[in-house]
């Protein structure tokens, strides 16, 4: 490698031998070439850096707070070194006097303060180790550190107080003291006190400080890991000063030396490494730290109060100050903005000469930056980004208008932060971290599998880190800290590659771990599992950069899912349509953060944004490898462009009524009437005398009466045992005490009841009582919470709710408001006192199961005579918009659906009998498992619970034995999955899978495609569903086509996909295909006709047109009195500027947004897609206006969930829309 100019090499490379990589040479900082800097003399510890500068400025300004005066800020009010250092003695005595020896922990929760870095410095005195805490940590987070540390004192943030109440009793069993709301703690064994009490606690004792060794460990950081618990990194007391040493050393080699006159702003966390050394830094020449008062809006205005000579950001800050500088030049008239641009470019053309910052261009900085200057205070000269890269152009920016060194570093908790930083002045260095620091040495180990050689022209490789800065390893994981260090060195995972100049630029990760802008880790393939739990997701490929704050994904979508929630929610299109539509895209969105939000992700690892590609990654297109591992640097060169396909098939329909043609009134065309083939000579009938669903019950306890009919699993000693089962007389005999029951609480025919819970027995027993008695069944799902079901009972006026024991105190809840109505609870288990009381206060009667079977013991009340006409249960769906719509079904409606399964199924010899068993898991509140369990009832079949918990589910499949299996997709989905794992590519069972479907698509039966591999292969899968499993049904939602042809293959089973609503009344828009079989495809909504009479379905358009990635959201317009398309366009702003540099336009974003080469670029991509989509004429976009300013709520443009507001969007743009139409025409 040719010779650097800031580093030097101390030791040569070594070649790849015995199985271990090669590594390149080693280098230093050439600030270190004679050796590494000492620390001051009898500078051992952090203590001492404190207790140095106190005794060299006893006087100096040191920690310092605005004072807020009638609820303003005023001037900054300051705490000198001395009288710093008389508090933290006393803080110290009282630490001690709470019996917290040397090695003790003390955390430390909340934002920065001087109460802080007192406590710190306290804890530095008497040789504790201090365990900073983020003031963003959750709860969760909290307990784990405060147990995982042994943390017996903490120091908290007043409004932090109730967040750490919440780790009780957890975190009791090692806290000693906190800082406020006695009572509370004291139920644990927790002294609280608020910070004048602590200072006094301690006031006329005295404890002699110990001397402290540079070995000696000073402070437990947690890190966020990139994988399960946080991993605390111990830091010595040695890292700290050596650290200090080197920055020095560099800071002098570059005459930028820290002084006493210095003064710093503390704002990015001290919970964080990189704030913490700076600070320590700071104190160490006896400079002056303000704090900001916690909030990014008053930032600015803290610091032009506090006017810090250094200021120290992550990239996420120095972002938005690129961000808001921008827009001030864009909008600040043609004048401003051209001096700025020529100032701009001047400068920088004369730094790339080789010039100082000062010196290459005085005058400018006088007159056009020095404004930007002020805004950062007026007196900064050194701003340090640190903690994750900041972009190129960014730093470049930065380092031109800001009158100041613009500095970027790298290193990591484990490092003590500091190991590269780039040189002043030294352009050259934009876009790396610059040489290594002067404290520890570097080199590079090459990573052969991912094509990184340390010993090329041009090295790359992991970096390596070696030195007294390094830490002591992670808290009780030793484990861990021998996976990082290998001979000394220290593996940080990044890949780095040696610039000319000795600089280092990180340029990957080794494992699919990276760092994002705000310097947080992510373990992508962590949270693609997580988020792989989603139902409607058959995979997904996180992505995020070092440059970006957020993560990001490409998902393929289940098609049957997606179709089947765009026709639940009002939303046309077929399937890639679908997936460009920004409501699906929101849908998913909000999917992915309710599971962030149940897993309890951090901030950071929640998807911001996300792709959905309506084709599976595949081996075509070198996406997946052959084991359907995602190839990542193929996904991401990929996803600069999007592919799609379809399919197509067969016939099992007849046409009944010929196609009707428009006609008058404006009634549109229909289509030819269509009835199943197993119809064609008419519907079936239901069976003689079935004209109810207590028909259904009543005549299979005629015929069956022996049969197992309901059976759940014994528990013995905490663990299940066999199905215990009631036979149909049995549970006749209960249903008939129920019924009586019911009626000896004034509820007569047409009445209505409730049943609020999981599937039970007593679910369906108190069912079928409600069928009896021709009282009107009302079922609740048991995932609702109060609001809703309070709306239920009110809306249908419930009196009498059955109700799953543990859901006692959900229905209780609603009381208030439910009481109306509601008269009497029964609860399928027990009832507590407490219970009883609480519905007593709204005079409403409550009973155990056994109570109120006993209720009606004397009493005789005859069967009242039910009519197929008759509703026999209202439904609630949530529906789209508003409270739940209850659907009535009759039993006319139930009767009709069991006759015509039967016939279907007697057709396609798969008739149901009484030898069937069924597993009830799917909610009987919602229609498909209700009509299921009815058509099993009516042959006498059995029917077994499971245990209510789906990680149970195989267990209880295995134990019963269904030879029916019923699921909706997610199940199927997750099923899927799961084998797909055990399923290696390539392998034995993948080609026997591929034998089995080439011989079911030449149209064998599934059963006679390959009996071999039944027995021999599959026969596993099918014991995994209890091994007699001879139907599998999805429905409630459609199925994805993949999950349903895999099943068919290697389940041994029917697999069957059907389509329902609870109304069985859609709205949706249907296709029918060559096969007699239908395909949604749309949803009726948001059309409207052109002046020719051509109708444009609006949102199907956006959706189309929303995949330019140019775009980030479009508006389409259009009325009746003019013939063509309009739109309006929010256009991504790097996109249009990236365009504008390519094609020689300058300008600002606005600017450029009003720009017509722009403008016709859109449109011409806008066209494109049109073309490639096979839209018609009218449907092309003719005009556009591009507005800079996304649509937002503060014009009322869109709802809080991102949906645009027509009327409004109408209203806003009307003057914008009319000059478009003329200019147009």
């Amino acid at each position: 490698m040719a010779e650097k100019s800031y580093i030097v090499e101390v030791e040569p490379s070594k070649p790849a031998k015995d199985g271990k990589p090669s590594i390149g040479p080693v280098y230093r900082s050439v600030f270190a070439k004679d050796g590494f800097p000492p620390p001051l003399p009898e500078l051992d510890s952090c203590w001492d850096i404190f207790r140095l500068s106190v005794e060299k400025y006893p006087n100096n300004r040191m920690l310092g707070r605005r004072e807020i005066i009638n609820g303003k800020a005023g001037k900054y009010v300051w705490m000198t070194y001395k009288e710093v250092y008389d508090i933290v003695l006393k803080v110290g005595n009282s630490i001690r006097c709470r019996g917290i020896d040397v090695g003790g922990k003390c955390g430390i929760y909340g934002a920065n303060s001087p109460e802080w870095i007192i406590s710190m410095e306290a804890c530095n005195a008497h040789g504790l180790y201090c365990v900073p805490l983020y003031d963003t940590l959750g709860a969760g987070a909290v307990e784990f550190i405060i147990c995982h540390a042994e943390v017996t004192l903490a120091f908290v943030e007043e409004k932090k107080i109730d967040e750490l109440l919440k780790t009780f009793p957890g975190a009791a069993k090692y806290l000693k003291i906190t800082s406020q709301q006695k009572e509370e703690v004291e139920k644990f064994g927790v002294a609280i006190y608020s910070w004048d009490e602590f200072l006094s606690l301690g006031e006329n004792k005295h404890c002699d400080l110990p001397v402290k060794k540079k070995t000696d460990i000073c402070t437990i950081m947690y890190t966020s890991g990139t994988t399960g618990d946080p991993k605390g990194v111990m830091i010595s007391n040695n890292s700290i000063v050596t650290f200090v040493a080197g920055e020095r050393r560099l800071l002098e080699g570059v005459n930028q030396t820290l002084s006493v006159n210095d003064v710093y702003m503390s704002y990015l966390p001290l919970a964080h490494i990189f704030d913490r050394v700076i600070e320590e830094c700071f104190i160490n020449h006896g400079a002056s730290i303000g704090f900001w008062r916690g909030d990014v809006k008053l930032l600015v205005e803290d610091l032009g109060e506090l006017k810090p000579t250094v200021f120290c950001a992550v990239p996420r800050v120095l972002d938005r100050i690129y961000s808001g500088l921008q827009q001030k030049i864009s909008s600040g008239g043609f004048v401003k903005n051209t001096m700025f641009k020529f100032a701009s470019s001047l400068k920088l053309r004369n730094m790339r000469k080789g010039q100082k910052h000062s010196e290459a261009s005085p005058i400018c900085d006088k007159i056009v930056f020095s404004k930007v200057k002020q805004g950062l205070g007026g007196n900064v000269r050194l701003i340090l980004s640190g903690a994750a890269p900041l972009s190129p152009h960014v730093e470049e920016f930065m380092r031109v208008v800001s009158c100041a060194h613009v500095l970027q570093g790298y290193g990591l908790t484990e490092t003590c932060a500091g190991t590269f930083l780039s040189i002043p002045d030294e352009l050259s260095m934009l876009g790396t971290v610059g040489p290594p620091l002067p404290s520890s040495d570097v080199c590079l180990e090459s990573v052969p599998e991912m094509g990184y050689d340390a010993l090329s022209r041009t090295p790359r490789g992991e970096v390596c880190i070696r030195g007294e800065i390094l830490f002591s390893g992670y808290y009780k994981r030793e484990d861990l800290t021998k996976e990082v260090f290998t001979d000394g060195w220290f593996h940080t995972g990044d890949i780095g590659e040696w610039q000319p100049n000795g600089s280092m630029k990180i340029i990957d990760r080794k494992k699919n771990i990276f760092k994002l802008s705000q310097g947080e880790y992510v373990a992508v393939e962590n949270l693609e599992n997580i988020y792989g739990v989603v139902s409607d997701i058959d995979s997904i490929w996180v992505y995020g950069n070092s440059f970006e704050s957020f993560l990001i994904a490409v998902i393929n979508p289940n098609q049957q899912a997606v179709e089947q929630w765009a026709e639940e929610n009002g939303i046309s299109g077929d399937f890639n349509a679908l997936c460009e539509n920004p409501k699906v895209k929101e849908h998913f969105l909000g999917e992915l953060t309710k599971v962030a939000k149940e897993k309890k992700l951090k901030g950071f690892e929640f998807i911001k944004a996300l792709h959905l590609d309506a084709v599976p990654f595949d081996m075509e297109r070198d996406l997946i490898t052959p084991t359907f591992k995602k190839k990542r640097p193929q996904l991401l060169k990929y996803y600069q462009l999007e592919r799609y396909f379809e399919m197509a098939e067969k016939s099992y329909i007849v046409e009944v009524e010929p196609s009707k043609t428009a006609k008058d009134h404006g009634k549109p065309s229909i289509g030819p009437v269509y009835r199943s083939i197993f119809a064609k000579d008419g519907f079936p009938h239901p069976v003689p005398g079935l004209d109810s669903c207590w028909d259904i019950f009543r005549l299979s306890v005629e015929k069956y009466p022996n049969n197992r009919m309901l059976g759940r699993r014994e528990i013995v000693n905490g663990k299940p045992g066999e199905y215990l089962w009631m036979t149909y007389k049995v549970v006749y005999d209960i249903v008939l005490k129920v019924g009586t029951s019911i009626r000896s609480c004034g509820i007569d025919e047409g009445g209505k009841c409730g049943i609020y819970g999981a599937n039970s027995p007593e679910w369906i027993m108190s069912m079928e009582a409600c069928n009896a008695h021709g009282v009107c069944c009302v079922p609740l799902y048991d995932t609702l919470g109060a609001g809703a079901i309070e709306f239920i009972i009110c809306h249908a006026e419930i009196t009498l709710a059955f109700v799953e024991e543990k859901k006692i105190d959900e229905l209780l809840k609603t009381l208030h408001g439910a009481a109306k109505y509601l008269k009497t609870i029964v609860s399928f288990g027990k009832v507590t006192s407490q219970q009883k009381e609480e519905a007593e206060k709204f005079g409403v009667a409550i009973y155990s199961w056994h109570e109120f079977l006993s209720l009606g013991e004397k009493r005789h009340f005859s069967l009242p005579v039910k009519k197929k006409t008759d509703i026999c249960t209202i439904m609630y769906t949530s529906g789209t918009t508003g409270d739940p719509k209850g659907v009535m079904i009759s039993n006319n409606s139930i009767v009709t659906l069991i006759a015509g399964v039967d016939h279907l199924l007697g057709s396609v010899n798969q008739s149901l009998t009484a030898n069937d068993v069924y597993l009830s898991y799917l909610p009987l509140a919602h229609i498909f498992d209700r009509v299921i369990e009815e058509g099993f009832i009516s042959h006498g079949a059995s029917i077994g619970f499971w245990r209510g918990d789906v990680k149970l589910l195989v267990e209880d499949l295995g134990e019963l034995k269904p030879t029916i299996f019923f699921a909706v997709p997610r199940v199927l989905n997750r099923l899927y999955s799961g084998l797909q794992h055990k399923i290696s590519s390539g392998g034995f069972v993948k080609n026997t899978m591929f034998k089995k479907l080439r011989n079911m698509r030449k149209g064998q039966k599934h059963s006679e495609a390959s009996p071999i591999c039944d027995k021999i292969v599959f026969s596993k899968i099918k014991q995994g569903l209890g091994g007699n499993v001879r139907i599998i049904l999805s429905g409630a939602a459609p199925l994805a086509s993949h999950v349903e042809e895999f099943l068919r293959v290697v389940s041994c089973s029917v697999v069957l996909q059907g389509y329902g609503l609870t109304e069985t009344c859609a709205g949706d828009i249907g296709e029918w295909q060559p096969n007699g079989s239908m395909k949604i495809i749309d949803r009726k909504k948001n059309i409207f006709k052109l002046s020719q009479g051509e109708y444009v379905a609006v949102e199907n358009l956006e959706n189309i047109y929303g995949v330019v990635s140019d775009i980030d959201s479009i508006w389409v317009y259009g009325n009746s009195f003019e013939s063509f398309l309009i739109a309006i366009i929010n256009p991504n702003q790097q996109a249009v500027e990236q365009w504008a540099e390519e094609n020689g336009i300058s300008g600002d974003f606005n600017a450029l947004c009003e720009n017509p080469k722009v403008k016709e670029h859109f449109l011409g991509e806008l066209t494109k897609v049109a073309k490639e989509k096979k839209l018609k004429g009218f449907e092309f976009i003719k005009a556009l206006h591009l507005d800079a300013v996304p649509f937002d709520m503060e014009r009322d443009l869109i709802t809080p969930t991102f949906k645009k507001k027509r009327p409004q969007l109408l209203k806003y743009y009307q003057g914008i829309i009319n000059n478009l139409y003329k200019s147009a025409k």
